[in-house]
């Protein structure tokens, strides 16, 4: 039983005919719905340009005592682009720091959904949150005081371009 088990794995991940093919595809339509049941925020897909550096800026950064040094040392330095998936694992928000990118529950009439920006600072037991591509931080998002039950997690992993397919459907 195992032996069968072990050779249909590896014909569905290895073969060479359409039928192989069409399993591989059902098989990881199952596992990204399973996943999306137990933990939907996984694969995030970059929705908007507020994380692009086609235009960026870093002097608005410096109002927040972040030098171009500093930012070459944060997570995704050269930003995030429409279409891109990013890995997004739950965190302890105590273990955040100025830099990382999160993902955060978003409250406005306008988004309604999460939104994926950068830490800049501190505001007493707040963040403040600001997307790259963005001129400051969202006010109606209050992303200038962002409380820690808000933020979802943290991203750990980028993968370029795969998110157009999400985008589509």
């Amino acid at each position: 039983m195992i032996k069968k088990l072990k050779k249909y794995i590896e014909y569905i991940f290895f073969g060479d005919d359409l039928k192989s093919d069409i399993l591989f595809i059902i098989l990881i339509l199952i596992i990204y719905s399973i996943v999306n049941l137990i933990y939907p925020p996984l694969f995030s897909v970059i929705v908007s340009p507020s994380m692009e550096h086609t235009y960026f800026n870093i002097k608005k950064y410096s109002t927040y005592n972040i030098t171009i040094n500093n930012f070459t040392e944060f997570p995704y330095p050269n930003g995030l682009y429409i279409g891109d998936i990013v890995i997004i694992l739950p965190i302890n928000t105590q273990y955040l720091q100025i830099g990382d990118m999160i993902l955060y529950k978003g409250i406005s009439i306008y988004s309604g959904e999460d939104i994926f920006h950068r830490i800049i600072g501190y505001n007493n037991t707040n963040f403040i949150i600001m997307g790259d591509n963005n001129p400051g931080p969202i006010v109606f998002e209050n992303e200038n005081d962002m409380p820690p039950n808000r933020i979802v997690g943290t991203g750990i992993l980028r993968i370029p371009f795969l998110g157009y397919i999400k985008i589509l459907i």
